[in-house]
């Protein structure tokens, strides 16, 4: 009995490793279909998102918007998504940790219920209003460069365009990251794998003047 019961474990692991292995997959991102007429025809209608960028500095213009002109183009390649901004100056910030910039973007969004979606950027603060760790594993500081709240607002302490890219992802998928591709939560990589891309479609046309209910709200940070 006990030799049947030590046989009968073996096999257990091994079909358990077995399923492991064969369960790798490693997903792909949507670039190697970017020049496919389906895949195109997929994107369309074009979904123009109505954006407020608020800021501090007017010598960030011209950086900012390069910034959201190479994050639509990403977007509009991969999803049919583009973003028509608007930049506004009239604050200063009177907090710049990601949690402050989203306190003045909700009040902005009160009296601007025309835009979709509410961004605010701040690309100078202080080391304690960043939210940073030290990765032991890499050597080296990592940081959150950006935070959606309600699925519809957003706190930038970058300006990278492929970040920008990833938050607005967020917007359409939720809090959650990927194991790869675009929404990674560290994105290396500028495209969406294709299990996202098929999500983001699915909620191409979500309706962003609606707040989310207190439970979403709860789980809607990311």
């Amino acid at each position: 009995m006990r030799s049947l019961l030590r046989y009968g474990v073996i096999l257990l692991v091994l079909f358990l490793s077995s399923c492991t292995l064969l369960g790798v997959v490693t997903e792909k991102t949507v670039e190697h279909r970017l020049a496919n007429p389906a895949f195109q025809q997929e994107n369309l209608p074009l979904r123009t998102l109505r954006v407020a960028v608020l800021t501090e500095s007017i010598g960030e213009d011209a950086q900012l918007s390069t910034a959201f002109t190479d994050a639509s183009a990403l977007l509009e390649q991969q999803v049919g998504i583009r973003l028509d901004i608007k930049i506004f100056h009239d604050l200063p910030w009177r907090g710049r940790s990601l949690f402050a910039i989203h306190r003045q973007v909700e009040q902005f969004r009160e009296t601007h219920q025309e835009f979709d979606i509410v961004v605010g950027v701040a690309l100078t603060f202080n080391n304690s209003e960043a939210w940073c760790w030290h990765n032991e594993e890499k050597g080296f500081d990592e940081c959150i460069g950006g935070m959606v709240k309600e699925a519809r607002n957003i706190a930038l302490h970058t300006i990278l365009s492929v970040l920008i890219a990833h938050e607005f992802g967020h917007t359409f998928l939720g809090i959650w990251h990927s194991k790869g591709g675009l929404m990674e939560s560290f994105p290396v990589d500028k495209y969406f794998l294709e299990s996202d891309r098929k999500r983001v479609l699915q909620n191409k046309w979500k309706d962003f003047h609606q707040r989310p209910n207190l439970l979403k709200r709860c789980f809607s940070f990311c």
